[in-house]
């Protein structure tokens, strides 16, 4: 992962694809401060998983997709060590 941080704030980040072969894409994270609630609200709301949540180098994350199937992720960032 590639962080972009704005006056000490992390604001967008970039990865390369997870599979060779895979076309380059856009994806959009929304910052929560609790991935696991935010995924329990949002699934209650009528989101599906697509990816439980996960432990990873930026933080902990998960995507969905809204009832309507739109895609998303969201990512509740580790703490700056």
């Amino acid at each position: 992962y590639t962080v972009f941080t704005l006056g000490g704030d992390q604001v967008a980040g970039a990865m390369a694809p997870p599979m060779e072969g895979m076309p380059a894409m856009w994806g959009v994270y929304f910052h929560v401060d609790d991935c696991d609630g935010t995924v329990a609200k949002a699934t209650a709301a009528g989101a599906s998983v697509l990816m439980e949540p996960t432990d990873g180098p930026p933080g902990r994350m998960a995507s969905l997709s809204d009832p309507q199937g739109a895609a998303f992720s969201v990512i509740q960032p580790a703490e700056a060590g």
